[in-house]
């Protein structure tokens, strides 16, 4: 009997055909997650932010805790858009967005507020006292808020959300003691040396207790980010009457104050004196200042209607 072939007759080749395997790489669509959706996603807070120092310049300092929240909030969006953590590379994009955030901001509030006030929005730029200090105190909370962030892309060790909530909570509370403590920092103007503390463009708290004349108490120096009385816009001296080393009186120190403030009112304002709706006070030295050698006169701006923030300069009305 012939012994049938079946399966117990098939043995394996000695020599197989090699089988070929592919490796499948996944493909991710550009565009979709990665570091690009995660930039794209954190320049959010730049509209975000500038519209939040236009609402908040008029608080004073206290608007520079926007950095603050434009560093987190850019943060939290560049996560949410690579679906992961942030990289060194998203790291110092975020940095860069939330740095180019404060001057667009505080440019953006001291635009408005020109506008509104009618006044020459490229003069009023021009003036970096009235926002340096803003945004100086704005990039420095920024910088802090970014620090975990950093700090974490650079050492490839993880922060918690803690931490990075505390640097958060720190600038925020960082912010709010500037807005407190400079005022007090700021030297007051001493009566006894009444025109040594003014440069023009100062800002001046104090208040008026007879429209025009002197009596304003107390008059002291502040940040013309904040809220202010009044602004210099000239400080000039006198010889006296006829260069009479005695003292010429009140009367005449007040009428000599007022002409010499007519001109610089007007270079300042952008409006001739007599017919701006802006009102203006001068400090002349009393008797006892003129006889320990005084002689200064200053003028400054200010408007009836209430405190201002910002600046007067080239206001045009």
């Amino acid at each position: 009997m012939m012994a049938g072939s079946g399966p117990r007759d098939w043995a394996p080749s000695r020599n197989p055909e090699p089988v070929v395997s592919l490796r499948v790489k996944r493909l991710r669509r550009r565009g979709v997650g990665g570091f690009g959706r995660g930039l794209a996603l954190s320049l959010l807070v730049v509209p975000v932010a500038t519209a939040a120092w236009v609402f908040l310049w008029q608080f004073g300092l206290i608007s520079s805790i926007v950095a603050v929240l434009a560093a987190i909030g850019g943060l939290w969006l560049f996560r949410l858009g690579s679906a992961g953590p942030v990289s060194r590379r998203g790291a110092i994009a975020v940095t860069v967005v939330a740095t180019l955030t404060v001057p667009i901001g505080v440019g953006a509030a001291i635009a408005f507020e020109t506008a509104t006030d009618g006044g020459d929005i490229l003069v009023a730029l021009a003036d970096w006292r009235a926002w340096i200090t803003t945004a100086l105190v704005g990039l420095a909370l920024g910088l802090t808020a970014m620090v975990p962030a950093l700090w974490s892309a650079t050492t490839g060790r993880t922060t918690s959300r803690a931490a990075e909530l505390g640097v958060a909570v720190l600038g925020i509370a960082l912010a709010i003691a500037v807005q407190a403590v400079v005022p007090i920092l700021t030297p007051a103007t001493a009566d006894t040396r009444l025109g040594y503390g003014f440069a023009v463009g100062d800002c001046a708290s104090g208040q008026v207790a007879v429209p025009g004349v002197v009596q304003v108490d107390p008059v002291r120096l502040v940040p013309c980010s904040g809220p202010h009385f009044g602004e210099v816009v000239h400080v000039g001296a006198t010889r006296g009457r006829n260069g009479d080393e005695l003292f010429p009186g009140a009367e005449w120190l007040s009428l000599e104050a007022q002409v010499q403030c007519a001109e610089p009112f007007a270079a300042y304002v952008g409006a001739p004196m007599e017919q701006s709706s802006l009102s203006r006070f001068v400090l002349f030295p009393a008797e006892e200042q003129w006889a320990v050698g005084e002689r200064h006169l200053v003028c400054i701006v200010y408007d009836s209607a209430g405190d201002t923030v910002g600046t007067l300069r080239a206001a045009g009305r």
